[in-house]
């Protein structure tokens, strides 16, 4: 054969090259769309979470605080005080809890918007053993504190009391409770947490029962 065979060269037609344009095209126009879905999605995952640990840390705090127990321990001017703080922004009192080495007992419970151990703001809680002296025993050596931020950020802690100013009165509610006799019936609070929207933890009512150790 004196012929000589022609090659094929391979390569794009002029038709697979507009075709690969033309998804190229979509590609960069449905790109843009992926990325702000993608992130509203994970905005709104983050949220999500974010609202079921403040939701946790509420319901922490409302069911150690229905069981507050009504405690009294001597003063500086030596007479008997229930252990109980009652402020507009920060509250105190005294309830079994579980400790992390898995010991149960009693501690002081204290909330307040502060600075962690490490100096991280937002609502801290401080937790102190409490363990009452024995007649006749020797003191003990102060228990040792520890502190956690149970909400980063918190901006606000807003707590209000129900009972009454005396025994004789009738219970209204107050932004402090000053007596030292007795606990409250009634506390309202709620903490918000700055972020991209304020979120708060919405108004929590829970009752105490005047109980003695």
């Amino acid at each position: 054969m004196s012929g000589c065979q022609k090659t094929h060269e391979a390569g794009f037609t002029l038709l697979e090259l507009l075709v690969s344009l033309v998804l190229t095209a979509l590609l960069m126009v449905a790109m843009p769309a992926a990325l702000t879905l993608a992130k509203r999605t994970a905005a709104a995952g983050h949220e999500l979470d974010r609202d079921a640990a403040i939701e946790a840390v509420a319901g922490f705090i409302e069911h150690r605080l229905s069981e507050a127990t009504a405690i009294y321990d001597r003063g500086d001017d030596g007479r008997l005080h229930v252990i109980f703080k009652g402020d507009p922004d920060a509250l105190g009192f005294v309830a079994p809890i579980k400790f992390v080495t898995g010991d149960a007992g009693l501690a002081k419970l204290d909330l307040k918007i502060s600075s962690d151990e490490e100096g991280h703001n937002g609502l801290v809680m401080v937790w102190t053993p409490w363990r009452p002296q024995q007649s006749g025993e020797q003191p003990s050596p102060a228990p040792t504190s520890k502190s956690r931020l149970i909400v980063p950020d918190a901006t606000k802690f807003e707590v209000r009391y129900l009972g009454s100013a005396s025994a004789s009165e009738k219970p209204e509610w107050t932004d402090a409770w000053t007596r030292t006799d007795a606990i409250p019936d009634l506390v309202e609070f709620r903490f918000y947490k700055s972020g991209s929207r304020i979120l708060d933890s919405g108004l929590r009512r829970v009752v105490l029962h005047l109980r003695l150790p």
